[in-house]
């Protein structure tokens, strides 16, 4: 197996993990680590204070740190409005940050450090879509829809951000990435990989069928391996502390090579690899 280090957020750290199953503690102390993302300058961390509610606190933003993990600047408020941060994904010299409870993506200019714009849920539309991942591929951003329910991804175009496709696809799914054509997502209800065709998507494929007792979130795919985030899932947030959590690692055929335990730290919320990571950005 080729070695993988992965930066992983979780309820209680920042880790790196190696597939030989070391981890280190990168960052602490912040409450919940909901994601990151990087750019050839700096990273970005995602933090909330899990108080379980989903309501306004002062305890969440976006901490911004040198490749040396010193703290340059955050990102919270009262600039911004972040209400149950998710995943957080750097391009194009943009944050795209998932404010879930505000059922919108933020966009970030991390240049001027200043709010771009906002893309709020789909227009006449309630907020129960919990909008929580982003992914840029093929020439269009893909953003994860998980409704509380059956679940969809709708497919935007760049620059003007419209809507051209709506892909129906799981149950309170997370995570989207696309290669060759083909939409990958995790059904985290089901504890399922499920992909899809992006241009006729009439018929979704179970890649992988997990513990039905676990939580999936958190996906990376490297040259020869798909990582996947799965946690024990406890609806109250108070017992989410201490449920076992793993990294699995697969083939490129989603033979199951390697399990990393990560209980120690928590729910795994997102985890990217650090080098040629086609489910991030490729920086």
């Amino acid at each position: 197996m080729q070695d993988i280090e992965l930066l992983v957020a979780t309820s209680n750290h920042v880790l790196l993990v190696r597939n030989d199953g070391s981890q280190k503690i990168m960052h602490e102390g912040l409450g919940t680590y909901a994601g990151i993302t990087w750019s050839d300058k700096h990273i970005y961390i995602a933090y909330r204070d899990e108080g379980g509610k989903c309501v306004p606190s002062d305890k969440e933003g976006i901490l911004v740190l040198d490749k040396k993990w010193n703290e340059v600047r955050r990102y919270a408020k009262p600039d911004y409005d972040f209400n149950d941060l998710h995943q957080i994904y750097y391009h194009d010299s943009r944050l795209f940050v998932a404010n879930t409870a505000m059922d919108k993506i933020d966009l970030i200019n991390t240049e001027s450090h200043t709010m771009e714009k906002e893309l709020p849920c789909p227009l006449g539309e309630k907020k129960t879509h919990h909008l929580n991942s982003v992914f840029f591929g093929e020439g269009h951003y893909w953003i994860c829809m998980h409704n509380r329910g059956e679940s969809d991804v709708i497919k935007l175009r760049p620059g003007s951000f419209e809507e051209v496709d709506r892909i129906r696809i799981g149950n309170q799914i997370h995570n989207a990435y696309v290669e060759n054509g083909r939409l990958y997502t995790l059904s985290s209800l089901n504890s399922s990989v499920l992909s899809t065709d992006i241009h006729k998507h009439k018929r979704v494929k179970r890649v992988k069928k997990l513990n039905t007792s676990m939580w999936l979130r958190g996906l990376a795919r490297t040259e020869s391996n798909w990582i996947i985030g799965m946690t024990t899932f406890e609806a109250e947030r108070s017992k989410r502390v201490g449920a076992p959590s793993y990294i699995i690692i697969f083939n490129d055929s989603f033979r199951k090579k390697k399990i990393v335990d990560t209980t120690v730290s928590g729910l795994i919320y997102d985890l990217r690899a650090t080098a040629g990571d086609r489910a991030h950005n490729s920086l």
